[in-house]
């Protein structure tokens, strides 16, 4: 492995946690990069404007808190149509979600044909007029550990 790309990768990450820590006044712990799965009126709801029902970001894991992080960027489509596909900065704090609840999907006796189950995390909340709201997380890894983290959250808060 050349040193150099893991230096340079290590000093790009603790970049990230200074600015990440500075942002939100907590020391960050660790990082899962997510895919945040949610009907297009979840989305709007959370100002997660997506042309797709789905946007990757990472879980953010802090000292007290939870947060999910996208990251601004350009999509291959707004090389060629001006402000298609451009992603905001944004920055939800999921450990405030009301009711919020995590849970892993019920492996089926088919459910090996589909390698997301096992990377995947179902998060029901409600939102502030009181509707329950549901979400699922496809991970980077395998949901277990993480899942667990998420709960330890929930019980913080």
């Amino acid at each position: 492995m050349d040193m150099t790309y893991s230096s340079e990768t290590e000093r790009e990450r603790e970049q990230f946690f200074k600015e990440f820590e500075a942002k939100v006044n907590e020391k960050v712990n660790g990082l899962e990069l997510a895919e945040f799965r949610a009907d297009s009126s979840i989305c709007k709801e959370l100002n997660l404007n997506t042309y797709r029902p789905s946007i990757w970001g990472l879980l953010v894991f802090c000292e007290k808190n939870v947060y999910y992080y996208v990251a601004p960027q350009e999509s291959y489509m707004s090389f060629f149509t001006k402000g298609a596909g451009r992603t905001e900065e944004k920055l939800l704090h999921i450990s405030q979600f009301s009711d919020i609840k995590f849970a892993l999907p019920q492996k089926r006796l088919f459910s090996f044909l589909n390698p997301e189950i096992s990377r995947s995390i179902l998060m029901s909340y409600k939102n502030l007029s009181g509707l329950e709201r549901n979400v699922t997380l496809v991970l980077n890894s395998k949901a277990d550990d993480i899942f667990v983290k998420l709960n330890k959250y929930t019980e913080l808060n």
